[in-house]
């Protein structure tokens, strides 16, 4: 994003810049959020203790960057937001702890997701990191991560009224 003369971005329309400060809420999101990231990381109970075991962890990689990149844009529109209109009343803390909160709920159903459809791409190459037991299954982990999705979206969408 550059920014004109004038302070206006070329991408985001009229911005009003609250000045270098970083509020208490803005560091909090951000803190969380990155927290969220590291709830993806690509092993989840330790370190590989062998190149076999590296090499197993690596392949959940696209998964991970995937869902990193997902979160990643959640972290981008709240982040924008905060800059835009630099709100810090309990409505707007409020849906930012909301969001916050499902942000940290939707980590496991969009790891899933993504872990799924790469083991699906690649022909079971690549880890999916779960097993499904029945066609119900995979309808809940589609509802579930629908149900988050829909919800971190109209938590945006209440933030940018």
């Amino acid at each position: 994003m550059s920014t004109t003369a004038s302070g206006t971005s070329q991408d985001d329309g009229p911005l009003r810049e609250r000045g270098s400060e970083v509020t208490r809420l803005e560091a909090f999101v951000d803190a969380a959020f990155a927290f969220a990231v590291t709830m993806l990381v690509i092993s989840f109970d330790s370190l590989p203790d062998s190149i076999s075991a590296l090499i197993e962890a690596l392949k959940g990689i696209p998964a991970f960057a995937a869902s990193f990149a997902v979160i990643a844009n959640f972290w981008h529109l709240h982040a924008r937001w905060s800059r835009r209109y630099g709100l810090d009343d309990s409505a707007t803390t409020g849906l930012s702890l909301l969001l916050v909160f499902l942000v940290m709920v939707y980590v496991y159903p969009l790891r899933m997701i993504f872990g799924g459809l790469f083991n699906w791409i690649s022909g079971g190459a690549l880890p999916a990191g779960f097993t499904l037991s029945s066609f119900d299954d995979l309808r809940w982990m589609f509802l579930i991560y629908a149900i988050a999705w829909a919800t971190l979206g109209l938590v945006m969408v209440a933030l940018n009224r």
